[in-house]
């Protein structure tokens, strides 16, 4: 790549990038106090580590008007519209990384305020990470990944404060697990189907603060071979930066970019991620990581953003449960446990009908079910289809985030006492899909793994 000199440097820029000034670097490369925030996020991690440390010690962290997502409900639900404005977000951000796993970008906006802080709806940067710390236990395998992504956060914060986003944006690469097993990593929240990775661009301009996120895929078919880590490699030798490393390693390495290369924003990452899938696996029809052919990036984009209007009603309806129920919570985490619910109970019903959404990111057993309930509903078996959803509500296991709130625990709990493995059923068609035969008696039958066959009294059959 063409280096290019930056006219009128920052005077915060260290002496080395000083002598040798580029459009891409890493920000360990360019801030002179990067090792004192280092230290201070250091000093977070530890505050929220460990309870004798917090009984003991000030907190490191400015506090926030609105702490989490208990405060806003119980602000919202007096009126606050910012405290209005933050559960929606929350809403609509744990709806779409619950259901859309690769093949997306999402963006949010936040603001900086009088003292230069990065606020997002009363919370700012260091309260929304001191919340992923205490939400994840210091022996939880994926703890040295949020350590990280607090350590991030304050360097963002820092190039923010010092005006630096506002000709360069901050890109940061959150691949899926490789320090754990597949079944480890399901556990953990991880969507194993597609081993996804997380593109975070974030850039600034005129007090706003945008971070577009895109989901791409680290396989390109079901239990095909990992390419994200050699292809993030060869994206960063690309850009002339090491991207070398396990997962955490790489997640620790925020690469500053200069905004003339990325003119359309984080897709413009996203199509050299698949030029570097292309190259490792010698095809020429990747897209978010997946064999899906080619696209426009662009128009995917606001495709995208059209698709998330599509989810408006839900996410009001939530916010309103939320909010309504705002007096029962009792504790920080209750708003989120119950989003948790309520998302994921809303969303299976909605994949019955969105049929680009993968089932499977409910669990293999749920996923039996809501095909179930897509195949009833298009032979018009109402009743049948309303039998299956509520089967997949009540065996669906999902994740908004790894390491986020999961129901596995409570439904592994209850499956001790009931026996939800899928089932054999018959019923009537009113019309076979291949002979178009009328009225035909059909049974549909389990095969595992996510795989049926159904069968109908006309002779014809299919597997799923």
């Amino acid at each position: 790549m063409t280096e290019t000199l930056i006219k009128d440097q920052p005077p915060f820029l260290n002496d080395e990038y000083l002598a040798n000034p580029r459009l891409v670097f890493k920000a360990a490369d360019i801030l002179s106090d990067y090792q004192q925030e280092l230290l201070r996020a250091d000093q977070i991690i530890q505050y929220f580590g460990s309870i004798l440390v917090k009984n003991t010690v000030e907190s490191p962290i400015t506090k926030s008007r609105l702490q989490n997502l208990t405060d806003a409900t119980k602000a919202a639900a007096k009126g606050d519209p910012e405290a209005y404005d933050m559960v929606k977000t929350n809403v609509a951000c744990d709806i779409v990384e619950r259901t859309i796993k690769s093949g997306f970008v999402v963006s949010v906006d936040m603001i900086v305020d009088d003292q230069g802080k990065i606020i997002q709806h009363g919370q700012n940067l260091e309260t929304i990470q001191a919340n992923s710390l205490q939400n994840t236990e210091p022996n939880n395998p994926i703890r040295e990944r949020v350590e990280a992504e607090v350590r991030n956060a304050l360097i963002l914060q820092q190039l923010v404060s010092l005006g630096y986003l506002e000709e360069y944006s901050f890109l940061v690469f959150s691949k899926a697990a490789d320090n754990m097993t597949k079944e480890e990593m399901a556990n953990a929240g991880f969507f194993t189907d597609t081993m996804s990775c997380s593109i975070q661009l974030t850039s600034a301009k005129n007090r706003k603060i945008t971070t577009e996120s895109a989901f791409v895929s680290g396989l390109k078919e079901l239990d095909g071979l990992r390419h994200d880590s050699q292809a993030i490699e060869l994206v960063g030798q690309k850009l002339g930066v090491d991207l070398s490393g396990s997962a955490t390693q790489v997640l620790a390495q925020p690469i500053i970019i200069h905004n003339s290369l990325i003119p359309n924003g984080v897709v413009d990452i996203v199509k050299m991620y698949d030029q570097a899938t292309d190259q490792i696996t010698a095809t020429d029809d990747t897209f978010f990581g997946e064999s899906t052919g080619k696209q426009d990036y662009q128009l995917f984009k606001l495709t995208c953003q059209n698709r998330l209007s599509h989810f408006d009603t839900i996410v009001d309806r939530i916010s309103s449960e939320l909010i309504n129920h705002a007096i029962d919570f009792k504790n920080p985490a209750d708003a989120a446990k119950e989003l948790h619910r309520l998302s994921e109970k809303e969303m299976v019903v909605f994949s019955v009908v969105d049929k680009s959404i993968n089932p499977r990111v409910f669990g293999n057993e749920a996923a039996f079910h809501i095909e179930m309930a897509r195949w009833h509903l298009d032979e018009g078996n109402i009743k049948q289809a309303q039998k299956e959803i509520l089967i997949g509500q009540k065996t669906a296991i999902s994740h908004s985030c790894p390491g986020g709130i999961s129901s596995r625990a409570e439904k592994w709990q209850s499956s001790e006492d009931q026996d939800n493995s899928p089932k054999d059923c018959e019923y009537i068609s009113n019309e076979c899909p291949i002979c178009h035969a009328k009225k035909v008696k059909t049974k549909v039958s389990s095969l595992g793994r996510n795989r049926k066959v159904i069968i109908g009294s006309c002779g014809c059959s299919k597997i799923y």
